[in-house]
């Protein structure tokens, strides 16, 4: 059984570890003083010299920290039965994390979200996952300031910061436990109770010091508090109870299940507000300046993800991110410039992204052609091929580093239904030789696109990302601008096609959710390389969809044809 006890070093944490080696568990602990977490190993191989306990570092007031000790972590275990998030600071003054945030909000649920949520591929390879969160009775004085989370301008009070941090912990159980519900991980938040640790250690006079105040002190903490040896039983309660095999998102104290809870800490809508806040979605949308794109970045503005879009034409993504901003004052989204019909373009927005962001959670694959004349890109590829598959394969391919930092991410290619008219002709990809049709030549690049996106889903299927493809439906948007016979010309035709565009055409809002219901759905975590339509899987696809021979040739084809770097094939 592989145990991780944040905060291991002392107190509850480490009388915890050393319990759960007297098990036989392998136990690692994650501490940010390394000293003393060596003097802790000692510790508890001198009362158990056959405990399997090793130590980790982790500071969890640095998001960097908790990446590097996930990924140090990953490179020793295949899998995590048990998470203890046990680690937390109380009463400090009004000090800020290496990242900005209040302290005691930072290190107490900030970093255990961050932490937990990059640890989940490793607890779900467990039988049954466990995920224990160390809140506090405190938490039913807690309020969670969700526009003022690192209570800045003159509201900051030691305990007011700390009793929100442990009214997060709870909240996060309880909505982790709703988005694992189909999985095979537990979650429980729990109070300890009143502890005699080093956790106060911010908190007031010091033992050590004289007077009367002290020694009242020392007489209540001697007579009241309990041992760390107490204080861990609902730790190992919540950890190791058969009985809890059926429960999932309960808060426990002295051992028992609590069932009436303040309304702060049974606040879905808090809690999915909490969560959306904490995880900071970082989300790039391609041709995110006009039709579906545009609103699609917009909607996800409206859940405070932070939003780029790549646009070729830089006035008009201007234009984009004005009209957002003018529906949303508060929405955080910035412009890329990327052309997809050119592969220097391509390299060049990835490493501009790179250098300002260190993850990101969703990539959405939307930007599109059409029906154009034969052009040709600027690589000498026909252009619907070499902008709608090739373009995104090594868009795509590029961002997969940043995509594996995320705790879980997402990768949606806009497609078409247009894919089941489509042929890959592997033997002359650039239609030449006078066989181009531009209607064939969509329908090659919208197939390309499902099953690049299934092959990709293969590739990827040990890793922590998904992969989705789509068809958005019949929308209204600039994206058929190449289709002869425009809205304003005269005629029995276009007054048809205006009728047509009119009543049948869904507008950019309706073609959006398709792509939002693959980007946010949890029912979706555990679903990749599929095809959808009007939010639904769809299962029963043309054979040539579903070719993993052609997909795999394919792939190889478009590795060669992009000069796919070395380090970035998969």
């Amino acid at each position: 059984m592989g145990v991780v006890v944040t905060g291991g070093n002392t107190g509850i944490g480490k009388e915890t570890a050393y319990q759960l080696t007297l098990r036989d568990a392998k136990v690692y602990i994650g501490c940010r003083d390394q000293k003393r977490g060596e003097a802790a190993v000692e510790d508890i191989l001198s009362l158990n010299p056959k405990a399997n306990i090793k130590l980790l570092s982790l500071d969890l007031s640095s998001l960097t920290s908790v990446r590097k000790c996930v990924e140090e972590l990953s490179g020793l275990e295949t899998k995590v039965d048990i998470l203890i998030n046990n680690a937390g600071i109380a009463g400090c003054p009004e000090w800020q994390t290496e990242d900005g945030f209040e302290m005691q909000f930072g290190t107490n649920h900030l970093g255990h979200f961050l932490f937990t949520l990059h640890l989940i591929p490793l607890i779900k390879k467990a039988p049954a996952g466990r995920i224990v969160t160390v809140a506090a009775g405190g938490h039913n004085r807690g309020q969670i300031h969700l526009d003022n989370i690192n209570l800045r301008n003159g509201v900051y009070h030691p305990i007011f910061a700390y009793t929100q941090s442990k009214l997060a912990n709870v909240l996060f159980s309880r909505e982790l436990a709703k988005r694992l519900r189909h999985s095979n991980i537990n979650t429980y938040s729990l109070n300890p109770g009143a502890i005699a640790t080093d956790l106060q250690r911010h908190m007031g006079q010091s033992d050590t010091q004289e007077g009367v105040g002290a020694a009242i002190k020392r007489w209540f903490k001697h007579n009241f508090l309990m041992t760390p040896l107490m204080g861990s039983q609902t730790t190992l309660y919540c950890a190791l109870d058969d009985e809890f095999a059926d429960q999932t998102g309960y808060y426990y104290d002295n051992c028992l299940r609590v069932d009436y809870m303040v309304p702060e800490a049974t606040d879905d809508k808090t809690a999915k507000s909490l969560w959306e806040l904490s995880c900071d979605l970082v989300v790039v949308v391609t041709g995110g300046n006009t039709g579906i794109g545009k609103e699609t970045a917009y909607q996800l503005t409206l859940r405070d993800a932070k939003v780029y879009i790549g646009c070729r034409d830089q006035k008009r993504g201007e234009a984009a991110v004005k009209d957002i901003l003018s529906l949303n004052p508060k929405a955080n989204i910035k412009l890329l410039s990327l052309d997809l019909s050119s592969l220097k373009s391509v390299r060049k927005c990835v490493e501009e992204l790179s250098g300002l962001e260190t993850k990101v959670d969703i990539l959405i694959n939307n930007a599109g052609v059409g029906w154009t004349p034969e052009w040709q890109t600027e690589d000498g590829f026909e252009m619907q091929f070499g902008t709608n598959h090739l373009g995104h394969f090594l868009f795509t391919l590029h961002l997969i580093p940043l995509l594996k930092k995320a705790p879980a991410g997402r990768i949606v290619t806009v497609s078409s239904a247009a894919h089941i008219i489509g042929k890959i002709h592997l033997d002359n990809i650039n239609l030449r030789n006078g066989i181009y049709d531009k209607a064939f030549s969509y329908g090659q690049s919208k197939l390309a696109n499902v099953l690049f996106s299934r092959e990709l889903a293969k590739r990827l299927r040990h890793s922590n990302i998904n992969t989705y493809s789509l068809h958005p439906g019949a929308i209204d948007t600039d994206f058929v601008r190449h289709i002869e016979n425009s809205d304003t010309g005269e005629g029995v035709g276009a007054a048809i096609k205006r009728w047509y565009k009119r009543n049948l055409l869904m507008t950019p809002l309706m073609g959006s959710q398709t792509t939002l219901y693959c980007v946010l759905d949890d029912e979706l975590a555990d679903q990749t390389g599929y095809y959808y339509d009007n939010c639904r899987r769809v299962d029963y696809m043309i054979p040539e969809a579903n070719d993993d021979k052609t997909a795999k040739s394919l792939w190889e084809l478009s590795c060669d044809l992009v000069k796919l770097e070395e380090h970035l094939r998969i």
